[in-house]
Parts: C-alpha cells; structure tokens; sequence
C-alpha cells in the first residue's frame, strides 16, 4: 500500500534490460499502471510513453552519463550477456550490475529488484544439476550450491549496493519464462512456435514464402536453451508460499499465456499466419 506521500506520479521506474522477455513485459505493466518509465536496452523501444536510454552497462561513467537525467525511485534489473565460461559470467554480469548501481547513487532509489532464476538453485551452464541437488520445491532457504554462479556474485553485489545507498531489495528467482521479444538468447515461446512453423512446412523456404519480418532463425528461435528446458531428466518445482504471503496471487493458464502469445507474433509476421 502507498502513502499517502507517495502518488503515481512520484514513482518512476527504471528498467533496465527494457527490450527482453521480462524488461518488455514489466514496461508494459509499468505503463499500464501509471508509472513514469525509463527502459535501458540496447535496442530501441516502441513504447509510447516510455522514455528510452541506451547505454553501455560495463561503463560506470557512460552510465553516468546516460542516466544524468534520470531519477529513478525503483529499479527492475533484468539484463544478462551471455559469456563463454562462468567466471567470464560473474565478471561481466555482476560488473554490469554493480555499475549500475553505482551510476544511480545519491538518486532517490527506493527499491531496486533483480531478476535471476532456477540456475540458482540447478547450477551455472557449465556444471548445470551436476552433484547432489536440493530436494523440490526448491525454496529460498536453500543454501547456496559449491560452485562459481554469477547469480550468487549479482546477490553480492545488491546486498552491498544497498547496505551502502540505503534502498531496499528484492530478487526473484523466476521458473523458465515466455514472453515477446526477438533476437533473446532465451526464448521457448518464439522458439516453440518456429519450431512448429518449420515442422508444419516440411523444410520450405518458410520466411520468403509467408513474408515473414524475420528471415534469420537465430534472431527467432534459441534451440539451445529450449532444448536444456523441455529435456533436463530432474524435477524442477519451485516453492511459491513466499511470494503468495507477499500479496503475489494472481494466476495465468499456461495454455492461455502460450496461445496468447503466439497470435502475438503472427500479429508482428515472426510465424506465419494459421491456415
């Protein structure tokens, strides 16, 4: 509940990985609820509305610059780069984080909220459910695995920020999440419905035939990560009471939100239209 100090119209909202699954979709819900948005992406955004910052995230001084006009009141981190070990993982993402925060201090940050996941729990990409595994649902209690995770090293680094600014935290550990964006290294949604694109025309030149906006299949479809999701041989069920105590009750049919979404990219020409 807000005070009655705290209006919509004080709250702005900085985004931070605006144009992904996650960052496009809280854009949209930030908008809708009346919040002044800023979204940090690389790529543009077509939001109207929304203010756009583009900026490079391992550079506290073009931060700086970049955000020079931005006074944030919460913070919703939601960006990762995909490096080739995970060392190289700790020390971009956490950097990239630490950064940030680091260009917002003497700002009126109230909250800022950094959006991780299951790795926290099943391991890093490189030592991924190896060793002995908590039991399900997995819960926040759980401690920490014995092995380098830049989720645990981006923790680290809120923690610190916070204790030192002053604002207050929160991180969430989301399940495999689907939603609109093209070019994202972790797409089930838009890689299930190009998978079931291809399937249903045999191998033909599908894009050119249906004038499809995107021809490339790596901007459209992330084989690797769908293929670890659907094919892990491990349970992998997450405890909600949390987040349910906090007020978080709202419910989405999987069915709904898959279908939903997939009119949404025959809308924009990412797959083709049903026939």
């Amino acid at each position: 509940m807000r005070s009655s100090a705290e209006t919509v119209e004080t709250r702005t909202a900085l985004v931070v990985g605006a144009s992904g699954i996650a960052g496009s979709a809280l854009v949209d819900r930030l908008t809708e609820e009346g919040w002044d948005v800023v979204g940090l992406s690389r790529k543009p955004l077509r939001r109207r509305g929304v203010r756009h910052v583009s900026a490079d995230l391992t550079s506290v001084e073009n931060l700086r610059q970049a955000l020079a006009g931005v006074s944030p009141t919460h913070v919703f981190y939601t960006a990762w780069s995909r490096r080739k070990t995970e060392q190289e993982n700790i020390d971009t993402n956490a950097g990239m984080l630490r950064n940030v925060l680091a260009s917002l201090n003497g700002k009126p940050v109230k909250h800022v909220a950094l959006m991780t996941g299951l790795k926290h729990y099943l391991g890093p990409f490189e030592a991924y459910a190896a060793g002995e595994m908590p039991d399900t649902p997995f819960r926040e209690s759980e401690p920490r695995l014995p092995t380098p995770n830049f989720y645990y090293a981006q923790e680290d680094e809120l923690w610190a920020a916070a204790a030192k600014q002053g604002f207050g935290w929160s991180v969430h550990r989301a399940h495999t999440v689907i939603g609109h964006a093209v070019g994202n290294a972790m797409n089930m949604g838009l890689t299930l419905a190009v998978q079931a694109s291809i399937c249903k025309e045999l191998g033909s030149a599908i894009a050119a035939r249906h004038g499809l906006a995107e021809p490339d299949l790596a901007q459209v479809a992330s084989w690797w990560h769908t293929d670890g999701d659907l094919g892990r041989n491990l349970e992998v069920v997450t405890d909600m009471s949390k987040s349910r105590l906090a007020g978080f009750t709202g419910y989405r049919s999987t069915e709904t939100a898959f279908l939903q979404l997939f009119d949404r990219y025959r809308a924009d020409g990412l797959i083709p239209a049903s026939s």
